[in-house]
């Protein structure tokens, strides 16, 4: 267009080009304008998608428990011995799926692991009906509430027991007997 504008003022001087050099430069600026929206628009999409990944990867292999509390069991069937409650909005992390049963072998926290109804927990925490920020709150932290039963805090409290008496045998050898000579 610029070339045309060119030839025009070499073959007729006063044809008024003023007009045509301005609408020029506004669809030059327009196009540039158009694309810098385009480029942030793009660098916007690519962010959601990059925090979308990123919360995928936190969240792999994460459920939630979904009911206001459910048992965890020791084992997978239904008169097993309860280990302890886990509460509503609680992060557990799927071990194994069991063939041919309801159960799932999960964990809660870093130590506590048994079993919970497939149907108790979902994969996203979208599907919870919580409010934003509690939900925010959740996917910052994988959160959980668990309660043990009182037969499993005696268990896990005498387990704490018999590992700190192993410590402490390690840590203190018997002590040598001085015999004196003669």
């Amino acid at each position: 267009m610029e070339g045309e504008l060119q030839f025009i003022e070499v073959q007729n001087p006063a044809w008024p080009l003023d007009y045509y050099k301005k609408e020029m430069a506004a669809f030059v600026a327009y196009n540039k304008d158009l694309e810098d929206k385009r480029q942030e628009a793009f660098a916007l999409a690519r962010k959601r998608y990059d925090d979308s990944v990123q919360l995928a990867e936190l969240v792999a292999g994460f459920a939630c428990v979904r009911q206001l509390f459910v048992w965890l069991k020791e084992k997978p069937a239904m008169t097993s011995n309860n280990l302890g409650r886990v509460y509503r909005n609680s992060y557990v992390y799927v071990d194994d799926f069991i063939d041919n049963t309801p159960y799932i072998k999960v964990t809660v926290g870093d130590k506590h692991t048994g079993y919970l109804l497939r149907n108790e927990v979902v994969e996203t925490l979208d599907s919870l009906e919580t409010a934003g920020d509690t939900l925010a709150d959740l996917k910052d932290h994988r959160s959980y509430a668990f309660t043990a039963s009182p037969a499993y805090q005696a268990r896990l409290t005498r387990e704490a027991r018999e590992e700190a008496a192993e410590l402490r045998a390690m840590n203190n050898p018997p002590k040598r007997k001085l015999i004196r000579g003669p």
